[in-house]
């Protein structure tokens, strides 16, 4: 039988693809597609890739993997969010199968998602959520023939935001960010605003709009995460790249993960040609989060690995070195704790705390 969906592809306008996801694809009914890629010499090559509606997943068997639980930093992070991937042979795991680590004398269940899967369905690689044991060292992770226990999810649509809640902290996106911590009964507000700013090489200022396509990507009882869109354009409106965010909610868990990456889009830089002249040039780029702080205004840069430059009001010291990338900003009935991951390995990088607000450069 012929079916017919409006499709949509997205991202619409990207310049470099490496994801494309396929929107209003109707699920009562098979759909085999076409996908061809031509080179600039204009050869082609091809593939078919049928997707079929899902059925009743069958019974896979009990399977247990080996694990080696390993630790790279000082201190074993016992207790705290734990995420990673496993092979598993066919038919050894469908959807909606309970799965444990253990670990020592205890077992803890995890959140899984199926990252790839075998002709007949089940799991070819797994993607497991759970929480670090009391040591590292040998573990098991068990899929079991017995179904997942029911569970609540830590994100919901909220009318036209998104709403997740680890029980210690609340997340709220829709034209911006809010941020809220357990009270009581009552949450109390962290941070309330989301800006998006920088420059271009040749000066013109760039403004990031407000937050677009805000979805739930992953939702689970271990994790979720909410993913938006910010465009980041001039003063004349050109927008030259798309930031999208991820916020990793974990339950429990009094921290929230932000991810972001950057994709030019902008019309003003040939598809082909040089490559140098293909890139966008920056001057700099920050993401600043509005929060209640009561801090003095101060500003740490990796302009490169071997020192930083530390700017108060009153003065700038270059200090030798490397810093690792974790901050304690003074707010209003406490301090808020923010770590950079690989802060001097990628530089240029910077953080910056001012009255009221605290800003990551990104770029520079």
């Amino acid at each position: 039988d012929v079916c017919s969906s409006d499709l949509r592809v997205a991202p619409a306008g990207a310049r470099t693809v490496h994801a494309v996801r396929l929107e209003n694809l109707r699920t009562d009914c098979a759909w085999r597609l076409t996908v061809t890629a031509t080179e600039k010499a204009g050869a082609t090559v091809s593939a078919e890739i049928t997707l079929a509606p899902a059925g009743p997943a069958p019974a896979g068997q009990a399977t247990e993997v080996a694990l080696e639980l390993c630790g790279l930093g000082a201190t074993w992070p016992a207790g705290l969010p734990l995420t990673f991937g496993v092979p598993l042979a066919q038919g050894r795991g469908f959807p909606g199968q309970r799965c444990e680590l253990r670990a020592g004398n205890t077992a803890t269940i995890v959140q899984t998602r199926i990252l790839s899967q075998w002709p007949d369905g089940s799991a070819r690689w797994l993607l497991a959520d759970t929480l670090a044991p009391a040591v590292a060292g040998a573990a098991q992770l068990l899929v079991s023939t017995e179904p997942a226990p029911e569970s609540t999810p830590l994100a919901r649509p909220v009318g036209s935001s998104v709403l997740a809640e680890s029980g210690t902290l609340r997340v709220r996106l829709e034209g911006g960010l809010r941020l809220e911590r357990r009270d009581g009964a009552a949450w109390k507000r962290l941070a309330d605003g989301l800006e998006l700013t920088g420059a271009l090489a040749d000066g013109r200022v760039l403004k990031g709009g407000a937050l677009q396509n805000v979805t739930i990507e992953e939702n689970g009882p271990r994790r979720a995460v909410i993913r938006a869109d910010i465009p980041v354009a001039d003063e004349k409106g050109v927008a030259h790249l798309r930031c999208r965010l991820r916020l990793h909610v974990y339950a429990g868990q009094p921290f929230v993960r932000v991810v972001q990456r950057l994709e030019v889009t902008s019309p003003e830089l040939p598809m082909d040609g040089d490559e140098a002249k293909r890139m966008l040039r920056l001057r700099r780029l920050e993401l600043r989060i509005r929060c209640a702080t009561q801090a003095p205004a101060k500003r740490w840069v990796h302009e490169h690995d071997q020192a930083r430059r530390v700017t108060s009001t009153d003065a700038t010291e270059v200090v030798p070195g490397r810093m690792p990338g974790h901050f304690r900003v003074p707010i209003a009935d406490g301090t808020l704790a923010v770590g950079i991951k690989e802060f001097w390995q990628t530089w240029p990088r910077g953080f910056r705390q001012e009255t009221d607000r605290k800003s990551t450069r990104l770029n520079s």
